[in-house]
């Protein structure tokens, strides 16, 4: 009598470690399944079309939508009157109206932004853009064009602007290197966790 309760209780305690394995496994895949689930927005802001060139392929690599911030009232095709426009705005703090709202905002867990440096600083069309939405909860990842001020700390004011966000590991790339850059942009991905 004896050795058959030991028999049955084994076989019980076989039947639970089994259970808690295959358990462990459903709760593993299920984890895994939620953050491919996660949805994506690239969202950016171009002027001369490097920033435009680096969202297209994180949004095409990551199966990303895409949102382009532009302002109501356009910017002049010339350098150096842009610069002079650019200038001005930032001066005067001003934050120009956009042209579009992003649909159902709150749908997205992850959002890039990317931006040119523009007087050492984000364009503020940018900054309308952030001032816009409630980014709390999100993960946000800021991508820069530079002509070689790197990020001039634009991802630290995005940090404080947008607290009870968390804010990953910056890409920064050199205008003359756009065409090229395929190859980093993909490695920081991986870097950041969210391209496998």
């Amino acid at each position: 009598m004896l050795r058959k309760s030991l028999v049955i209780l084994i076989a019980c305690l076989l039947g639970l470690m089994s259970f808690n394995c295959t358990s462990n496994n459903s709760k593993d895949k299920a984890e895994s399944k939620n953050n491919n689930e996660k949805k994506v927005l690239v969202s950016y802001f171009s002027w001369s079309g490097n920033t435009e060139k680096v969202a297209k392929h994180i949004a095409e690599t990551i199966k990303g939508d895409i949102f382009k911030i532009e302002a109501v009232k356009k910017y002049p095709t010339d350098y150096k009157e842009c610069t002079r426009v650019a200038r001005e705005e930032r001066r005067n703090k001003v934050r120009p109206d956009l042209t579009k709202k992003v649909s159902k905002f709150e749908q997205y867990d992850i959002i890039f932004i990317g931006y040119p440096i523009w007087w050492s600083d984000m364009p503020m069309p940018v900054y309308t853009f952030l001032e816009s939405y409630n980014f709390k909860g999100k993960t946000v990842i800021p991508f820069i064009t530079h002509g070689g001020s790197d990020e001039s700390g634009t991802s630290d004011i995005i940090r404080d602007k947008l607290s009870g966000a968390t804010v990953l590991k910056y890409l920064s790339i050199y205008d003359d290197y756009i065409d090229n850059a395929n190859s980093d942009i993909d490695t920081w991905l991986k870097e950041i966790g969210i391209k496998k």
